[in-house]
């Protein structure tokens, strides 16, 4: 505790012997206050208002590429916007072209049935007569 205590006031002593010159201070001249600063303060001070204005500028140019690229995104999403619609319209005219084949498909694959169940009944019958004819033939032949 005797440690602690002792600390304590040697931290506080020391704060009272750092020696301050009481700059920036105010002077009064000719009913007119003014703040008197030291050299180093100035220049502190004005490299401060250097660097801002250095800021100020690039804050500008900044602000100027934002809205250059603002402009950018909204004609690119303008852009997909049209695209997209364009994708939807081919879509649609794909989907329309693939029924139309497909109908046809079934239209051709009916007409191949068709024509085989034809020549299937052609046959039956040709060889229906042909047999009949050979079978007259020979009935007469034999007769």
């Amino acid at each position: 505790m005797k440690k602690l205590i002792l600390f304590l006031s040697l931290i506080i002593g020391i704060q009272f012997c750092i020696a301050q010159n009481g700059y920036p201070k105010e002077v009064i001249l000719n009913k007119d206050t003014l703040v008197a600063f030291t050299y180093n303060q100035v220049r502190t001070i004005n490299k401060g208002l250097e660097e801002g204005e250095g800021c100020k500028s690039e804050l500008l140019a900044t602000e100027k590429l934002v809205l250059k690229y603002d402009s950018l995104v909204k004609d690119g999403t303008e852009l997909v916007k049209n695209l997209k619609l364009q994708i939807a319209t081919n879509e649609s005219i794909i989907i329309d072209k693939d029924n139309k084949y497909n109908l046809k498909e079934k239209q051709y694959e009916k007409s191949i049935k068709a024509n085989n169940t034809n020549k299937t009944v052609g046959s039956i019958i040709i060889g229906v007569l042909g047999a009949t004819v050979l079978g007259l033939t020979i009935y007469t032949v034999i007769k």
